[in-house]
């Protein structure tokens, strides 16, 4: 990437409104450091894995949205989870099977 790409870049994570103003949210499990650049963010990291073993042991959104609010994992905008929260986030963090 060249440096006047690289500043670009730079200057639209910097940019990013943390009050959640800005349409173009980061993606739920990320943040911007305070250089600017994008950086795990592991509290986050660690209710998507949550919400991917639940799943995965046969739970509903519903009882996934219980569970997370039962148990103060924070949302992406800090309220209640919501089935439609939950599906966004394993439908950006699980693959599809397919099967040939």
């Amino acid at each position: 990437m060249d440096a006047r790409t690289l500043k670009r870049v730079i200057n639209e994570m910097r940019a990013y409104k943390t009050d959640h103003q800005n349409y173009r949210r980061m993606r739920f499990g990320w943040r911007i450091a305070s250089s600017g650049y994008q950086m795990i963010d592991r509290d986050q990291q660690s209710t998507i894995s949550k919400i991917i073993s639940l799943r995965g042991k046969g739970l509903i959104l519903q009882e996934i949205c219980n569970y997370l609010n039962e148990n103060n994992h924070k949302t992406p905008r800090k309220g209640q989870w919501h089935c439609s929260t939950v599906k966004k986030i394993l439908d950006q963090n699980t693959r599809p099977n397919i099967n040939l």
